[in-house]
Formats: C-alpha cells, structure tokens, sequence
C-alpha cells in the first residue's frame, strides 16, 4: 500500500521514477500465481485485492490519467491471465466486465470513477458546496417540494410563493404536488407561484411512474448561479431527453447550447456528443458538454463551464429561444389545416403564451417542415396530383407512351369553373416559357367578365410548344363547357402554334392579337427605324 503512494506521488509530482511501477499492483500481481487460480479466483483477487490497493490514494488527490490506464492494464492482465512475456484471448470486452452486477456482468470498479467519488466526498465536507448542491429526484416521495432546493433553475421555490403563509409550515413532498394523471397540478401551483417559474416547474419532467428514491447531490453551482466543471446527472433514457435538459437548463440561465459535433460507432449510431455554448468559436471553447453512452443511457459530463461574455439580457436574438415547443407545434398543426394564415397562427400562439419570441420566419419553416414530413416518399408531381385531388380540382393529364413520364398537366380550380361557366365568351391565352423546375412551358387561360374584369380559368404544363401540345390543352378546356357555351372571341399573342390550334379547336370564334404584345413587338423592333426618321 505504501509502496503504490509513493508510486503515486511520484508520478504526479515527479520525485520518483516511473519505473517504481514495479513495487505496488505491478508487484502484488506478478506475485500471484495466475496459473493456480480460477476464474472465479481471479476475479475475487482482483475485486479484493487489486482494486482496494489504490483507494487509500485516490481519497485525497486527482490522479493523472495515465495512471488510471496503468493500473487498469494491470488488472486487465492479471484477470485474463496476460503477461509480458504471455498474451491470453480476453473473451469479453472490458467496459462490459466493469459494469455494476445489477446489468448482469462482474461489477469491476472503474478507477476514475472511484477517484472522483472520494473527491465529491471530501468536497461534500464542504460548507459552501452544501450549500449549493441540489437534489436527484426519484419517485418524488422524500424531497419537499417547497423547502428543498430541488429545482436548479429556480432555487428554493418557497422564496418564490406569492403567499408564503400558506405554505410557511407546510412539507409536502413532490409527489403529492400531482394530479390524478401524474402531471403536475397547476390548478393550486398557478395560485402560488409566478407564471415565470411555474413555466420553469413545466420544463422539468413530473417524477410520474419513477421507481427510484430520491436523493442528494446531482447539479453543484456557485454564488452565481453557473455550473461547477465534474457535475454529474442521473442517466437519461434517451440524447434527445439529455439534450432537452441541457437546453432547457442553460436557457433559464441567460445562455443557448449547440451541438458541437457528434461521434458515431461502426454501426453509425451515435455514442459521444459534444455541446457549446452558440457564442464559441474554433478555438475557443467558453462552455463545452460532453456526454457519453453507457449502461444503455446517456449521462452528462461538464468539460468547461467559464464564459467570456455576461449571460443575454435578450434571448430573442438566439434562434433555439424562437423555436416551438411541442404543443405550439401541435396547435400550428391543427391551424395550418385549417388555412390560417401564418400571421395569424403566430398571434395565436403570443396570446397564448405572453413569454413567445417566435418571428414569421419561425412559423413559416415549421410549416415547411410539416409539408416535408407529410410528403416524404412522394415525388413533387405525385405531390401535386394528390394536392390537386384534395382540393376538387378539375384535372386532365397525359403520359409519354413509352417512359410513363407526365408530359402534359391541365387543371381548373372548382371557383374559377364556376366562373367560367357563367362568363364563357372571352378567352385569353398566354404561355410563359420555361420558368419553372421542370423547364415545362406554362399555360395560363384567362377569362372577363361582363364589367371588363378578367379571372384566371385554367393553367397548364406541357412538353412542348406545338400545335398538337396547345390542341391538347385547349380541347380540356372544351370538355368543361356545352356547345352552346364555346367562347366567341380568342386573344393571344402571334404565336402560329398556339393561333392554329384555336382555329382548331375553336373554328367558330373570333381570333384576335392582343394589343400590348403588339406594342411592344413595336418597341422591340422598331425602335432604331422610328428614331431615325424623328432625328
């Protein structure tokens, strides 16, 4: 044992050579005649033996890593039955091997682990830590909801109560503060705290359906209210919950965390996650979170916990304080099919919420998103025709004979039909060239109505700009009216393909140019002619 601290010692502080390593565990293990032993007796030695050997250090100062990683070989080969000179097969992964007995394996201690247990004792010693650790919630039953400083973003809530003579003598722990559902009971807490903290008591989950008890310790923060590096959490189900919690804390505390990059394994899920604060740049790192995966949960470890800048005074300037929560989500959902408009759904949502800093912006990219996730597996024409079948419009469209591709695509809106049927005399084509995704020319037909105003009747998509393209087109047209009903006067520019196809299509009705292509045809073409004679 003594031999091992000096050993400690001096690797730490540089007095000893580190070549002692030879007197202590290294000692003790080559000593022991591997070959005699069992597995089982292995495992006990090492349990007993090798892993109590260092406690003694470990309860009075940080070891280095190096060391950790020393001393684990070590046990790592005398449990395998490994030397120098002998490598034996390790059978099981190691991490495995060191986790508790209660997930089914041998419950080896994990020297860091240890190292930094004893240190959270001989701090917890500590006046001014006691006085800043909070407590781990379980299942609710022991930890008083008004006295106990269980919440971190809050502090004590009764230093909070709007009427404290209610609940000056009055311990009640958690779990009876919820209602029949398991939620918590907002009908007496919205009479006894302000609407800010009881929107800090909804971001903290409801201890509903948790077996575990509770407990002390967990967040440890200074006079100031920030986060002291080598905190700990209980293990979260899942890295979204982890990632929630982390947001939800440091925004209550004037700051925004973001994800600052992610390690994956070979199976490409995800296992190592590491957060900044959003102010951090490459080579700054003012807040850094890291969290691991292990015994099928995910825990939180703090790296840096110092800022170089003040928390924000106004968090509207941060794009996750304008973000949705998940029932502002759901109402934008039901708004949304019922045609609100995004201007409107967000003076709901500041109605409901007075503390709401989302912009337009942020209810136009959740709509966008809702109208990504309701078409993924769709291409966008399959999304357009079903659109067009939701909404009862009147449809026409054909396929290439041999690809099965849509070529040509007519429809008319069941208003605009409506119209059309009433005001059939006038007809006005048009066609705008390429200015969509597809390069697909566009048709736009319009109609007027008794007091010279003109509506749109019906567009469409074709492959091409032919005679037999506009006579496909202009024949769905024809399917929507009676005979007696066909247009008498057609307007459209002096394109030959489209001109044809009317008088196809059409013989009967009057063809007319339309005049302000012909202006400006002249301008286009006669405008170096007329300057010449007026000079």
């Amino acid at each position: 044992m003594v031999r091992l601290v000096v050993f400690l010692h001096g690797c730490i502080y540089g007095s000893v050579n580190y070549e002692v390593k030879s007197f202590g565990v290294v000692w003790l293990a080559n000593g022991l005649e591997t070959k005699n032993l069992s597995l089982a007796g292995r495992l006990t030695l090492a349990k007993v033996v090798l892993n109590a050997i260092r406690i003694h250090a470990m309860q009075f100062m940080v070891i280095p890593k190096g060391i950790f990683l020393d001393v684990e070989k070590i046990i790592h080969n005398f449990f395998w039955g490994s030397s120098n000179e002998i490598q034996r097969i390790n059978l099981v992964k190691w991490d495995i091997l060191r986790r508790p007995i209660e997930q089914c394996s041998l419950g080896l201690k994990r020297t860091e682990q240890q190292n930094a247990t004893f240190l959270m004792k001989l701090g917890f010693n500590l006046e001014e830590v006691r006085k800043c650790l909070v407590c781990n919630i379980g299942n609710g039953a022991t930890v008083d909801f008004w006295h106990d400083p269980w919440m971190v973003e809050a502090g004590i809530l009764f230093d909070h109560c709007v009427s404290p003579e209610k609940v000056f003598n009055c311990h009640r722990p958690i779990m009876s503060m919820l209602n029949a559902d398991g939620d918590w009971n907002w009908e007496e807490l919205i009479g006894l705290l302000p609407y800010s903290i009881c929107n800090i008591v909804a971001s903290r989950r409801s201890p509903q359906g948790v077996t575990g008890a509770d407990t002390n310790g967990g967040v440890i923060r200074d006079h100031e209210g920030s986060w002291v590096a080598g905190f700990a959490k209980n293990v979260f189900e899942s890295r979204e919950e982890l990632m929630q919690w982390v947001q939800n804390t440091v925004f209550f505390l004037g700051y925004i965390t973001v994800m600052r990059r992610s390690k994956a394994k070979e199976n490409g899920v995800v296992s190592y996650v590491t957060l900044i604060c959003d102010r951090g740049g490459e080579y700054k790192f003012k807040e850094s979170s890291s969290y691991l995966k292990q015994y099928d949960g995910w825990t939180l470890r703090v790296i840096c916990d110092q800022h170089n800048h003040p928390p924000a005074q106004h968090i509207e300037g941060h794009a996750y304080a304008r973000r949705l929560k998940e029932n502002e989500k759901n109402l934008l959902v039901d708004l949304t099919s019922k045609n609100v408009t995004p201007r409107d759904i967000l003076s709901t949502l500041k109605k409901q919420d007075e503390n709401n800093i989302s912009t337009l912006k942020a209810i136009y990219n959740a709509r966008q998103k809702l109208r990504s996730s309701q078409n993924i597996g769709k291409t966008p024409i399959q999304v357009l025709l079903l659109l067009l079948n939701d909404k009862q419009f009147f449809t026409e469209f054909s396929v290439n004979n041999i690809s099965n591709e849509l070529e040509n695509l007519f429809f008319i809106h069941p208003r605009s039909m409506d119209i059309w049927r009433a005001f059939s005399h006038v007809l006005i084509v048009d066609t705008t060239y390429k200015t969509n995704k597809y390069d697909l020319p566009f048709v736009h037909i319009v109609g007027m109505t008794s007091t010279n105003k003109t509506f749109s009747i019906a567009f469409a998509f074709i492959i091409n700009e032919k005679k037999e393209n506009y006579n496909w087109a202009l024949t769905c047209l024809k399917l929507t009216l009676e005979e007696c009903m066909y247009p008498h006067v057609i307007v459209t520019d002096r394109e030959l393909a489209l001109m044809n196809a009317c008088q196809q299509v059409f013989p009967d009705a009057t063809r007319l140019l339309c005049r302000w292509d012909i202006t400006e045809n002249i301008k286009k073409h006669c405008r170096q002619s007329i300057k010449s004679q007026h000079e």
